[in-house]
């Protein structure tokens, strides 16, 4: 998502909120001209409307992009890895990307110690954050 006035990425995440909440947190913030991108579950629908959560937001007004499809094993710590290569090009504004910053560095993969193999990203509180990078 671009800041108005440049194409900085800024974070918006919670929990439990309706979809009107986000609505709102975008045109409050200056995004109603913003094009959305989200993750693979865009396409679920919404549990009260049966709609789309894609075609919501294309109703309130925003243009929306399809929704990436998942990609299968082994595509997400193919991502985390290029971002990992392209880290030192990348400017945060400190001011609007504190959570997406601890989300990057928090972000690890889940490990099988027994076998000492690696088992693709933990799905935790990072892991959200961190699919906006990559």
């Amino acid at each position: 998502m671009g800041w108005p006035g440049n194409t900085s990425p800024r974070l918006h995440e919670s929990v439990g909120q309706v979809l009107a909440f986000h609505v709102n947190w975008l045109r409050k913030n200056g995004y109603q001209d913003a094009i959305l991108y989200l993750p693979h579950d865009g396409v679920n629908a919404n549990n009260i409307t049966g709609k789309r959560y894609e075609d919501h937001l294309r109703e309130a007004g925003f243009k929306v992009e399809p929704p990436v499809p998942n990609q299968g094993k082994g595509a997400a710590m193919m991502r985390v890895e290029a971002l990992r290569r392209l880290g030192p090009q990348l400017w945060f504004n400190e001011q609007t990307t504190e959570a997406g910053r601890d989300a990057l560095g928090f972000y690890h993969e889940r490990k099988d110690e027994v076998r000492n193999v690696g088992l693709g990203p933990d799905h935790d509180w990072s892991s959200h954050a961190r699919i906006v990078w990559a």
